[in-house]
């Protein structure tokens, strides 16, 4: 600790200001969220949705697509699960999913009129 007068500040000469250094460990930014590791099965899965979205949308393809989408459904689910992983890429496989089953459902009751 250093005390130093409060003299030359134009102060009371009699007393003393403390002054307590600064911690040496680096303070985290609050504004930073705290990253979490990737969540593999999630990125596995938003990749099957969007593949099998797009399968789907194909009338040549749209078996395979509808092969991919419940899959995708499915492991995208089990990722939400996993503790201490980054839950926005489940999410956005699930709407990814959900959204290519009412498109590609759409697109085969237009293609089989």
């Amino acid at each position: 600790m250093v005390e130093c007068s409060l003299n030359c500040l134009g102060g009371n000469p009699k007393s003393t200001i403390s002054i307590i250094p600064a911690a040496t460990a680096p303070i985290a930014d609050p504004w930073v969220a705290p990253r979490h590791p990737r969540n593999l099965p999630g990125i596995v899965a938003l990749t099957l949705a969007l593949v099998g979205s797009l399968l789907a949308l194909v009338t040549a393809t749209a078996t395979a697509g509808w092969y991919l989408l419940p899959g995708s459904f499915l492991l995208a689910l089990a990722a939400l699960t996993v503790a201490e992983r980054d839950k926005n890429v489940p999410a956005l496989a699930v709407m990814v999913a959900l959204a290519g089953a009412l498109l590609g459902g759409i697109a085969f009751a237009l293609t089989s009129l």
